[in-house]
């Protein structure tokens, strides 16, 4: 018999943790030491929700103003603390501390995590609650996801409503020339005289008479795409 020696390769054996799954919100709710709710990515694919604001909702505890603030066990969204990937996220108010949830599509949400009671691991700041809301990594697959919602509101959709006469593209919300100044207005009317003030105001549309417009329902689209690609065989 002949002694024959072979050296091998290193084997490497790596997986990735499923964060999104039911069970796995589940499990990060139980091991926490504080009251928490949250919600998956599962559940999010299921509900049909079109943002974040739609999703938390649904979460014990939690209303939401306007469609996008939210009110933790009946305190406003200045006593709540909210973090994006465990970053505290800006506050899109200059005066309070507010973060609005429905700048973040319901297709990029791994999971939702709200803490109702404070913990040494999670900041303190907060007297109704702190959400942690994760949003999902390098994508699985290329993908486009199209969602259109529709809403009605009781006392406004199908409505009739009086507005100024602001043209017919005001519902897209940019100007189409119906809101400029003349040519040659001045820049400050209180710099000029009289006359020439008078002359400035005669210049403008001068248009005093309401619009008849009918209240149309809601409507959201969220158009979401996703590609994969290599960098360096990254």
């Amino acid at each position: 018999m002949e002694h024959d020696e072979m050296v091998l390769d290193e084997v490497v054996v790596s997986g990735r943790r499923l964060t999104g799954s039911e069970l796995a919100v589940l499990s990060e709710v139980r091991k926490a030491n504080v009251v928490a709710n949250g919600i998956s990515s599962q559940i999010i694919q299921k509900s049909g929700d079109s943002d974040a604001a739609q999703v938390v909702k649904r979460i014990p505890g939690i209303t939401i103003v306007d469609n996008r603030f939210i009110n933790i066990r009946g305190l406003a969204e200045r006593y709540n603390a909210v973090q994006l990937n465990n970053v505290v996220t800006p506050s899109l108010e200059t005066d309070i501390r507010s973060f609005s949830f429905d700048l973040i599509p319901s297709s990029q949400i791994d999971r939702v995590l709200v803490y109702k009671s404070p913990s040494a691991e999670i900041p303190g700041d907060f007297a109704g609650g702190l959400i942690k809301v994760f949003v999902k990594g390098v994508p699985d697959q290329d993908q486009l996801t199209i969602d259109y919602g529709t809403a009605y509101r009781e006392n406004a959709t199908f409505h009739n409503f009086q507005r100024p006469d602001a043209g017919s593209s005001y519902w897209t919300g940019f100007n189409t020339g119906e809101n400029d100044l003349p040519e040659n207005f001045p820049e400050n009317l209180r710099e000029v005289s009289s006359s020439w003030r008078n002359a400035a105001g005669h210049a403008l549309r001068n248009s005093w008479l309401p619009q008849q417009s009918t209240g149309n329902s809601d409507q959201k689209l969220n158009i979401t795409a996703s590609k994969r690609f290599n960098i360096k065989n990254h």
